[in-house]
């Protein structure tokens, strides 16, 4: 019996830490879910609806929703302005945001930095 035991413990301790140590994933309209894990990195997926930048440009965005007091908003700062490129391209496609969720008056967001906090995903 210690033969058997000994192996499958070990595969579920190993399947235990791969699982604790994945970011998870919430979908970009379950308003409720995003505000339950502010301060959390998480990869936030849905559609982007709309391309917007602050008034004096210092700001670029991705808003996942077409309410303008609610929802999930990927900010986009300068540091990745040439990285990314024409936001125009993600409007419309479905994107993934990683990074720390934060709450900004009453919506949520994630600040992105660096390209590679975004991934455009492909139509399956």
């Amino acid at each position: 019996m210690s033969r058997f035991f000994i192996p499958v413990a070990l595969v579920l301790a190993i399947c235990h830490t791969a699982l604790a140590g994945k970011t998870p994933s919430i979908d970009a309209r379950k308003t409720e879910k995003l505000f339950a894990s502010v301060g959390k990195e998480v990869v936030v997926r849905g559609k982007v609806i709309s391309v917007g930048k602050s008034d004096a440009d210092k700001i670029r965005f991705l808003d996942f929703t077409t309410d303008r007091q609610h929802g999930f908003v990927a900010a986009i700062f300068p540091a990745a302005y040439k990285a990314i490129g024409d936001l125009e391209k993600y409007k419309g496609q479905r994107v993934e945001v990683r990074g720390i969720l934060e709450a900004y008056k009453a919506k949520t967001q994630i600040k992105v930095t660096k390209a590679s906090q975004l991934t455009l995903l492909l139509k399956k």
